[in-house]
């Protein structure tokens, strides 16, 4: 396994089959090498709140500590009971956009074997009977490789283990990536008259959908943020950093295509000078229009789609792109294969709501205008 990065092993498994052992056998096996244990990361933060949310945090904490090690050149070894399939996916997605090698392997054996080993451990680690029972009955053994430990020891299985390393296989391409396409919150926007685009950030009801929004968006773990440079999507990008940690990148292509001849005039006076059609279609579709001197729609879609290329060649697994209504149309058509860029503009995207594109080429549409709360089963399931 000589390379120039280390190799980073998810060892899952139920409470009592033997895997805190097995890990701290690799490590030795596998030196340099270190064990990443989840219950220590989780029991490091205090209070010690045992939420979902603050388990799916910590599982993602156990990625990016056993990344810091990997490309170091040491091996890793991260264990837990790691029952979640939509988080593991989200680990190795992690793991694998900083271009580090990754097995997945579940260790198994039967309940009455789990129920016999559940009882002679520790009485401050052993479950109740019931409670293994219900964890066996519920747990998804079939993610990443099967190990079972069933009628033999510790070493035999770390033996089992390194060996299935050593014939590792080589390494596939590189699977297409998702992209997280995120409409900015709800806007401060006068009613009367057309906004001042460079200086319009969230409403309070803007900012409560994404405050809303930003735990679910951080299950998706997404590895980059991209946002327009509009205030309030760079609003919005922001406040999803907050729990991401990632820095917010601003690229202008994402940008919504904007009038500043029409900036804070009243639609009664744009009526007046351009035409009732104009203020109307300011209110309802500015797709419609192309003042003098303003971007085309052709020219905005243009620049949406080459930056939609440039994705494509990054290694982000999961690239979060908080924009706007208009570019999500005309991505959507450019993705469809539409000649018209309005021809997407049916699809609406809802304020802090999601649409999940495969990476391509081609781009694959995977969800439309989702709630991120429903979004990452669909995300973990398309792989």
């Amino acid at each position: 396994m000589g390379t120039d990065t280390g190799l980073v092993v998810l060892l899952r498994g139920l409470p009592g089959v033997g895997k805190s052992t097995v890990a701290n056998l690799l490590r030795d096996r596998l030196a340099p090498a270190v064990r990443v244990n989840e219950d220590t990361v989780r029991y490091l933060a205090l209070p010690r709140d045992l939420t979902d949310e603050t388990v799916v945090r910590a599982q993602l904490a156990c990625a990016d500590l056993a990344r810091a090690y990997a490309v170091t050149g040491a091996n890793a070894i991260i264990d837990g009971v790691l029952g979640d399939r939509a988080v593991v996916e989200a680990m190795v997605g992690r793991l694998r956009a900083s271009g580090l090698r990754c097995r997945v392997i579940t260790v198994t054996t039967g309940l009455d074997d789990l129920r016999r080993r559940n009882a002679a451990r520790d009485t401050l680690v052993r479950l109740p009977d019931d409670r293994i029972v219900k964890l066996f009955a519920g747990y998804d053994e079939n993610v990443g490789e099967r190990i079972a430990t069933d009628g033999i020891v510790a070493e035999e299985t770390a033996d089992n283990i390194v060996q299935l390393l050593d014939n590792e296989p080589p390494p596939a391409h590189r699977p297409r990536g998702l992209l997280l396409f995120l409409r900015h919150g709800a806007a401060q926007v006068p009613p009367d008259r057309y906004p001042n685009h460079a200086v319009t950030g969230l409403s309070d009801a803007g900012r409560a959908q994404v405050l809303a929004a930003r735990e679910a968006v951080a299950r998706l773990a997404p590895t980059a943020v991209v946002s327009s440079p509009l205030p309030r999507a760079l609003e919005t990008a922001h406040l999803l950093d907050e729990v991401l940690g990632l820095g917010v990148e601003v690229d202008p292509r994402v940008a919504e295509r904007t009038f500043p001849s029409f900036y804070e005039r009243s639609y009664v006076d744009i009526a007046a000078e351009w035409g009732e059609g104009t203020a109307r279609a300011l209110l309802t579709d500015s797709d419609l229009l192309c003042p003098e001197g303003a971007e085309t729609l052709d020219a905005a879609s243009r620049r949406v789609l080459s930056a939609l290329r440039d994705w494509t060649e990054r290694a982000e697994d999961r690239l979060l792109v908080v924009s706007h209504g208009g570019p999500h149309g005309w991505l959507l058509a450019g993705c469809l294969g539409l000649p018209d860029p309005r021809a997407a503009r049916r699809l609406t995207l809802g304020h802090a709501r999601l649409t999940c594109l495969r990476l391509g080429p081609p781009a694959e549409v995977v969800a439309v205008n989702t709630g991120a709360e429903d979004l990452a089963g669909l995300c973990a399931g398309s792989r």
